[in-house]
Formats: C-alpha cells, structure tokens, sequence
C-alpha cells in the first residue's frame, strides 16, 4: 500500500500526560512507513522528531530520533509544592528489529539521554540520595534546594540500556549512578550513590538501589557502614567528563547553559591534561 496522510488533533483529552494538541504526516510508499515530522504539544513544552518501519525485509527494522524540549516536570510529579521541579530536555535515538514494538525494543541500539539544566528539588529527598536520613528527618517537608543540573545517558546495545553517565547536582549533595535497564525482560537494576557537598557529623555510607520490573520497581538501601563524610571528593571529575558528548546530542546550546557549562567546566578543570576525556 501506499498512502499519504497528514493528521491533525487540535486538542487532545488525557488522565495521566498534560497532552494539548498533535500533528503528523504519515507516508507509506512500498513497503516503508514514515511519520516525519511529529509534532506533539503539552501543557508546556513539546516533543517533535521522526519514525521510520521499514516492512520490506521479513522482520521489520524500526529507527526513531525524537526530542523533547522544555517539559515541565511539576505537571509530572505532583505535590504542593511538587516535589521536583524544572525543564527536562530528552532525546532518543534508537534502532531495533521486530514485528512488534517489544520486540524492537528488545533488540534496540542507540543512545536515550536526559537533561534537567536548571530546577528545584525537595531538600528532604535531595539529603535522603546522601543518605544522610537524620537531617532528611528534621527538614521541613515543603523547603526547596536549587538542583543545578541534572544527566543521565544510557548506552543501548541489543535492548539493554547502560547508565553510561548520571549526575544529580543540587546545593547539597552531588549524586552519582550506574546500571542498567533490561528491555528485553523489562526489568531495573539501578545504584544511585550520594556525594555530600558539606561535611556532615555522621552518614550513612550506603548507595540506593532501584530493583525489579520497569513497571513496577522496588527502591532499597544497600546496606554500609556508619562512617564520617568529608566534602565532595574532586575524584569525581571522572563522572563529569562525559557531560561533553551527552549535552551536545540533547541540545547544543547545553554547553553554553550556566549550570551544566559550569559542570562540565569543572570536569574539564579537575581532569589531568595528560588525561583524554572519552
């Protein structure tokens, strides 16, 4: 078959995502679909890129390159005031094969990043990914701390996607990841490690950890020991210095933003000259 279509919703009526309006052309041309461009509104924000299934050979090869600018996370995470807040910037650039969107996923290769340049957080949850839970206990639950900058880019190869870099920078704690997100099972392995910016008395030195299905995962601590905390190690610079590939591919001007600039800034300062910056 081949067609070509140009669809239009001028309002869109939805429970769970803040949608307003969407537009699409679609084009199917032997045996290849394409929806380019796609365009989709919020409330605030918009998602905007490209799809295209090619149905010529027996299984299906499916590649997408979509973005999204500008989302508003407090009409994702409700609260009052919510618990984050801020733009949040994506970008996923996937390849996969399959007769089904499971199946393409399973076999998915490519790159899915995020980015939060600039925000607010819950104090309390920001000094809970320090494990610092004393101090988490007596903030009041409605005080906001400035998150600076937040990253994460994970690596997909044959549909399972690799933290490759996580960065959580707020006025109080710097947070650090790795892990993994299985699409072929569909399940989590995630460890989330807080760096304190301020010496504290006594903490727990004991990452979090995010366990079982995609939908509908387990949070724990794994377990340390009880031990003095310094200020923020400048060994962490090694963490910072992929920030100079991931910002670029979400959005260029990233670079420039004066929050993650200035991280990427200070990677750049603590790496060694005689070091390469992958």
């Amino acid at each position: 078959m081949d067609a070509d279509v140009h669809y239009r919703a001028e309002t869109i009526v939805s429970r769970s995502l803040p949608l307003r309006q969407a537009d699409v052309q679609i084009a199917v041309k032997q045996g290849v679909l394409k929806l380019d461009p796609i365009e989709v509104s919020f409330t605030r924000g918009k998602m905007n890129g490209k799809v295209q299934v090619d149905a010529r050979n027996k299984a299906p090869q499916s590649d997408i390159d979509i973005r999204v600018t500008e989302l508003k996370l407090e009409e994702l995470v409700r609260g009052n005031p919510p618990a984050l807040e801020g733009s949040l910037l994506a970008r996923a650039k996937l390849h996969g094969v399959g007769n089904s969107v499971h199946k393409a996923a399973s076999t998915a290769n490519g790159t899915l990043a995020f980015v939060v340049p600039r925000g607010q957080i819950r104090e309390s949850i920001a000094e809970l990914l320090g494990i610092n839970v004393a101090r988490a206990i007596l903030l009041d639950n409605r005080t906001q701390t400035e998150l600076r900058c937040a990253v994460a880019g994970f690596e997909a190869k044959d549909g399972v996607m690799t933290l490759n870099q996580f960065v959580f920078d707020t006025d109080v704690v710097q947070v650090s990841g790795e892990g993994t997100l299985n699409l072929r099972d569909e399940r989590v392995d995630l460890k989330l490690t807080g760096h304190p910016k301020k010496p504290r008395l006594v903490r727990v030195r004991a990452p979090i950890t995010v366990t079982g299905t995609l939908g509908h995962p387990d949070m724990g601590v794994k377990a340390g020991a009880v031990v003095a905390q310094g200020g923020l190690a400048a060994g962490l610079a090694w963490l910072l210095s992929p920030l100079a590939a991931i910002l670029p591919f979400v959005d260029p001007g990233l670079q420039k933003d004066a929050d993650c600039g200035a991280l990427l800034q200070q990677a750049q300062l603590k790496t060694p000259s005689n070091q390469a910056v992958r």
